[in-house]
Order: structure tokens, then sequence, then C-alpha cells
């Protein structure tokens, strides 16, 4: 239905074109709609209208997702999709899909991976940090041991101080 919906569009826009042209425009809609909506991006499981979201690096667990029975079916089950719309009523829903290949997905996935949130805020990274905390930590057990020892021994003399002043 989408595909249709898309043709009968790219037809309307440039009716000038002949047949090849208009499905060489349809390839770069579909892929336009994927680098917007990749976040969206599902994959086919083993069931026909079943699909499993795919998960950004460092993002949610992923869902199992069913075509939303209002859709007419797929007729050729495509590996991978995007959806614009997901309800929720009694199982995940996706509306308005529109099948996509997985190179163009990838290609998202990793400008993703290689964008820093942390730089886009202005902050440093968290990598630099979290490293920096993981060295310390390493001499901090070391240090954290003798210091519990310390804070116990002067816990206890305080202990024993207040006990003599009554």
């Amino acid at each position: 239905k989408v595909k249709m919906q898309l043709y009968n569009e790219t037809k309307k826009n440039f009716p000038q074109q002949n047949e090849s042209d208009c499905d060489v425009n349809i390839k770069k809609l579909r892929k336009s709609l994927c680098e917007g909506y990749f976040m969206n991006a599902a994959q086919q499981c083993s069931r026909k209208n079943i699909y499993r979201s795919i998960c950004m690096p460092g993002l949610e667990v992923p869902k199992i997702l069913n075509i939303h029975p209002q859709i007419s079916p797929i007729a050729v089950p495509h590996d991978y999709i995007i959806y614009i719309e997901l309800t929720t009523s009694s199982k995940p829903c996706m509306k308005h899909i529109c099948p996509i290949e997985y190179d163009w997905l990838q290609s998202s996935i990793e400008r993703v991976e290689k964008t820093s949130v942390d730089k886009l805020c202005g902050r440093k990274e968290r990598l630099k940090v979290v490293e920096e905390k993981k060295a310390d930590g390493k001499l901090n057990q070391q240090n954290s041991l003798e210091n519990k020892s310390l804070l116990i021994e002067d816990a206890k003399r305080r202990a024993l101080e207040r006990k003599r002043k009554k």
C-alpha cells in the first residue's frame, strides 16, 4: 500500500518521466524516509507479519512489533521496514510502514555511533570521565579499605568518649 502511494505520488509529481525513472525516484524517497525514521526500524522475525525493533547503540531493549491489522498485508514480506507510528493496545502495532534496505540503515547507525552527545552539549566526554573514575577507583579501592578501618576506629573512639561523659 505504501509503495503504491509513493509510486502514485511520484508519478503525479513527475509525469514526464518514464517508469524506470519513477522507480529510481521511489527508491530515493524510501531512502530519505529511512534517513529520517531510522530510529523506527524493524527487522522481520521468522513469522510473516512479526518484526523486532532494531535498537540503536545504548538505547532501549528490542520490542516485538506487529503490522497493524488495518494495513493491507505486504505481498512480499521485506526483511527491514521503518514505521512512522506505533500504536499499542493488546500488542504493539506499526502503522505507515515502508520497506528499506539494510545498507541504508547501517549508514545511519554508524553515524549515531560516531556522534557524541556530550560534545554536542558542550560537556566533557563521559567516556573520559568514566575512565578517570575507573583509574581512580582502582587506587581508591586500596585506600578505601584503609579508610574504612580508620573510620571504624574513629567511630569507636567517639562512642567511648560519649560513654565516659555519661
